[in-house]
């Protein structure tokens, strides 16, 4: 101030003392402006004392944030309209944002969005809905606002979509965050604008409202109410506000409802009268309740023995719930189908156009919260249903304890009637009503906040405890025996079936049939019989074996033959039994009969027949040690030839072997009892698109015969058939078709003297595998027969047959051809001398123009291929020769190389037959089954 006036001092010397003293006055005067100005600007604690009385009157709904920048010497107004962003940068962002969001909030101007971080963040009261909503953004958040909000962006580098930036230098005296929280207090203790807090809603309305509103509760009058014309679904639920009663109908205000409340505010008492009102209003041919409660199932356990309730589902039971919600989308189609049918628009237009009513359905969900958290499957098939189902009759009241998280968009689209019991927060009521009204109803069950078509404070009826339920419940359910004495054929037609019935654990198949097939989406439960190569796969005790003996009863009484490969060949005797030409069983150890099988399939000899494998893997073990290294490899041609090959394969195999090489071959593959998906995995099945979820087929009883069937591109939970009586089942095949058990019969494991069928002028050996019949020769032959001791019952029923046909037994050494004079049957024993003799008779035999004797040389294994070489062309032609099998390589090597064949043929010969014996003549090899002999030398 003292540079001035020296200055002005010095200036009037030279101009006069009138002109300086004019400047001085004006200098004064703007000396006074300035500081009268800088007084004026707001400070922290001036705002703080605003901010402690009422605000003068502010416009409503304005279209911008008009605040002062806090500039002392330039007054300036810093406006951001509604729908813009503010970006604020530098040390004094933090500050200068408490500053403009202060004003804001003490002259009326915005509120702070609940969305907001903290410490932003507060909550919306009923007189923000005419302000701004300010939002405070993080330089990542989405930038976009709508025309009732300003957003406000602290940053030190701005973001790319900033539409405004403000550069802010640090000061003093600016807000700091401690006055911030306080100003916040302020405002929640008082949200309308710092008046005083309002007095506590509904004080006139009674704590506890009778249930006398609902009506008279007799028999006679429930009765009376049913027979009148259904309309609606209105009933009383207590007192307004206005104390007049609160009468709601579902179907105009709704037709589906949002119910919030915190625990002990009343909202199970609510569902209970609420549900009990109607069903003291509607008959159950006009009205049905589906009740889901995810608290345990306490909730409705009173209302579970009304008649108009089709089922309780519970979070005891989360896959009934699916089941159920699965088979309402199927009655939902059907009942879509039927107002097409006849062009109705909706369920009171159907009544009008037929005189018939549909009946209502009501799904009640007590804490729908936890029901989406646990399953948000079955949640998204509730809002699905309650999107298409109001035009067929189809009415949601989802109830929760706190709808923040779950209440979204499309729940609050479907739910035009929304009603809030006392909830903690303001959150929690924004959520149901728009506003915080619900946080602030006082602690009496049952006061409450309602929005449809109109809107108010209520206080329902009945919210607390006794009797009354249950004996309302009990007096319904008398009305309802009366009603259906008067009305029996109305009352059984009308009423809906919502959902079937899980599958029953054990019921006969009908005839052709193998399986009852589940199928919740489509309302059904239908039989169904494999087609093409089919596998079934499980553990021990799953019914692996029932399964393969029902599918053979109904192969059979198609009148298809049969042929079974089992362990267990007696569980399949009754059916065998009933017709054993066409059908034949036996157990993966029968190796010929199996390798057999394998050889008919191959030259297309099993046509037509049904061909059913017991434990696959063992079958395949039997082609193993049939031919090694080859048995998985036989068995995938054997199941691939079904089909093409003409005749049908089932197998059943344990779970393990579900992705094996002829695992995967099957066309149709059905699990037995799985405890997860990792046991469809382990069986081959696999998700089919997005159709089908594995989980949502998994069988929710666990029990033998119950399990998963994959086919035609699809997965559903079915049950095996129990297989009908076997003996009474017989085949119509024709006489000429040729009989299975000639093609595979059975080898014969011991034989005796006695078993032997005789035969006019033939000899007759044992049993030939190859020829499937019995070995039988003309007397004239030739026969070499090494000499071994476990060849001797052959040779000795080689004697007995010469002897049934009239020969003379002799040994070379005591036989003269002059002599001859009958049939001979020439015994030549293993020495060199009966050797030389043997030569010698070759010579007189060949001069004979015709001869009686037989000759069976005992040929030692050394001299036996030698042997075959010295024969006579004459006896060549006739010559028989039998050596014993072994299973010694080496053994099987030199008999290969007398009988001019490969050692695996013999191997497996012997390994398929486990004959003791194989023979040669003019037809080939073969196995060889003869008598057992106590002789202990040959003579």
């Amino acid at each position: 101030m003292l540079l001035p006036l020296v200055f002005m001092l010095g200036l009037g010397a030279f101009i006069g003392w009138r002109i300086l003293f004019i400047i001085g006055v004006l200098a004064l005067i703007g000396l006074l402006w300035l500081i009268h100005r800088a007084r004026s600007v707001p400070t922290a604690e001036r705002i703080w004392l605003a901010g402690a009385t009422p605000p003068r009157k502010t416009e409503k709904n304005p279209t911008a944030l008009r605040v002062y920048s806090g500039n002392r010497w330039k007054r300036r107004i810093l406006e951001l309209p509604a729908g813009e962003n503010l970006c604020l940068t530098g040390p004094g962002a933090a500050g200068f944002a408490r500053w403009v969001v202060g004003q804001a909030l003490l002259y009326g101007q915005g509120y702070l969005s609940p969305k907001n971080p903290e410490p932003w963040q507060a909550v919306k009261t009923e007189n923000d809905k005419y302000k701004l909503e300010i939002r405070v953004l993080a330089p990542q958040d989405a930038p976009a606002c709508s025309d009732h909000q300003v957003a406000l962006v602290i940053a030190e580098r701005p973001p790319s979509w900033a539409q405004r930036i403000m550069y802010l230098k640090a000061k003093r005296g600016r807000l700091g965050e401690a006055w911030f929280a306080s100003l916040k207090m302020a405002l929640e203790a008082n949200p309308s604008e710092l008046a005083l807090a309002e007095p506590d809603p509904g004080e006139s309305l009674p704590r506890v409202v009778g249930s006398d509103l609902l009506g008279e509760v007799t028999p006679e009058a429930i009765t009376s109410r049913w027979n009148a014309p259904a309309v609606g679904l209105t009933t009383t639920l207590g007192l307004t506000g206005e104390g007049t009663p609160w009468v709601l109908d579902l179907v105009s205000e709704g037709p589906h409802a949002l119910v919030a409340g915190t625990t002990g505010a009343g909202k199970s008492e609510l569902l209970t009268t609420w549900l009990l009102g109607l069903a003291l209003q509607y008959s159950p041919t006009d009205l049905r309740f589906i009740l889901i409660d995810y608290k345990g199932g306490a909730a409705f356990g009173e209302l579970e023995r009304l008649p108009h309730v089709h089922g309780v589902l519970t979070d005891l039971q989360p896959r009934l719930t699916a089941r159920a919600l699965q088979s309402l989308q199927a009655f939902l189609k059907a009942r879509e189908t039927e107002l097409a049918r006849v062009c109705a628009r909706d369920t009171d237009h159907y009544f009008h156009l037929t005189g018939k009513r549909l009946a209502r359905v009501m799904i009640v969900v007590d804490e729908f919260r936890a029901l989406a958290m646990d399953h948000p499957e079955v949640m998204e098939n509730l809002i699905r249903l309650a999107t298409h189902g109001r035009s067929l009759g189809l009415h949601l009241i989802l109830a929760t304890q706190k709808p923040g998280g779950i209440v979204n968009g499309q729940i609050l689209a479907n739910a035009n009637l929304r009603i809030a019991l006392r909830v903690r927060t303001g959150a929690d009521s924004s959520d149901v009503l728009g506003d915080s009204r619900a946080a602030k109803l006082p602690a009496i069950p049952g006061r409450l906040y309602w929005e449809g078509l109109n809107e108010g404070l209520a206080q329902a009826a009945w919210c607390g405890s006794g009797s009354w339920a249950t004996e309302t419940v009990g007096i319904i359910k008398e009305a309802w025996g009366g009603f259906q004495e008067i009305f029996p054929t109305a009352t059984t037609s009308k009423l809906p079936e919502i959902w079937l019935p899980e599958l029953p654990d054990s019921r006969t198949a009908p005839p052709g049939a193998f399986a009852l097939t589940d199928w919740p989406q489509l309302g059904s439960q239908q039989w169904r019989e494999p087609q093409g190569l089919f596998g079934i796969f499980g553990n021990p005790g799953t019914g692996r074996t029932t399964s393969l003996l029902t599918l053979a009863v109904g192969e059979a009484i198609q009148a298809h033959q049969l042929v079974i490969v089992s362990p267990t060949p007696q569980h399949f005797a009754n059916l065998v039994a009933a017709d054993p030409r066409e059908r034949v069983v036996f157990s993966p150890e029968d190796l010929w009969q199996l390798d057999r099988l394998a050889v008919l399939a191959t030259e297309g000899n099993l046509e037509g027949v049904a061909v059913l494998l017991d434990r696959a893997d063992l079958v395949a073990d039997a082609f193993e040690r049939i031919s090694p290294g080859q048995g998985n490899k036989r068995l995938e041609g054997f199941l691939s030839g079904a089909g093409a090959g003409g005749y049908r394969v089932a197998f059943s195999a344990p779970l393990s072997v579900g992705r094996s090489s002829w695992g995967t071959l099957a066309s149709e593959r059905f699990v037995l009892m799985p405890r997860d998906t990792v046991d469809l995995h382990t069986g081959g099945i696999e998700a089919v698109g997005t159709r089908v979820r594995l989980a949502e087929v998994l069988p929710s009883t666990v029990a033998p015969g119950r399990g998963v069937w994959q086919f035609d591109g699809t997965c559903v939970e079915a049950q095996v058939g129990l297989p009908s009586s076997a003996r009474a089942v017989t085949s119509s095949s024709p006489l000429e078709r040729r009989g299975l058990s000639q093609l595979l019969a059975e080898l014969p494991r011991d034989l005796g003297p006695a078993d032997i069928p005789q035969f006019e002028n033939a000899v007759t050996l044992g049993w030939a595998s190859e020829r499937n019949d019995w070995a039988t020769f003309s007397p004239q032959r030739y026969w070499q027969v090494e000499d071994a001791a476990i060849l001797r019952g052959l040779v000795s029923q080689l004697k007995r047959e010469y002897r049934r046909l009239g020969y003379v037994i002799q040994d070379v050494e005591s036989y003269e051809v002059e002599q001859n004079k009958g049939k001979t049957l020439l015994v030549v024993s293993n020495s060199e001398h009966n050797q030389s003799n043997l030569r010698n008779f070759w010579e007189s035999f060949e001069k004979m123009l015709n001869f009686d004797v037989t000759i069976l040389e005992l040929v030692s294994p050394g001299t036996f291929s030698k042997n075959l070489t010295k024969l006579p062309p004459r006896f060549a032609i006739s010559r028989t020769n039998i050596l014993a099998l072994s299973k010694s390589a080496e053994v099987r090597h030199r008999l290969a190389s007398s009988f001019q064949t490969d050692p695996e043929t013999l191997r497996k010969l012997q390994v398929t037959t486990n004959f003791p014996a194989i023979f040669s003549d003019e037809k080939g090899l073969s196995p060889l089954l003869f008598p057992k002999s106590n002789v202990r030398h040959l003579t």
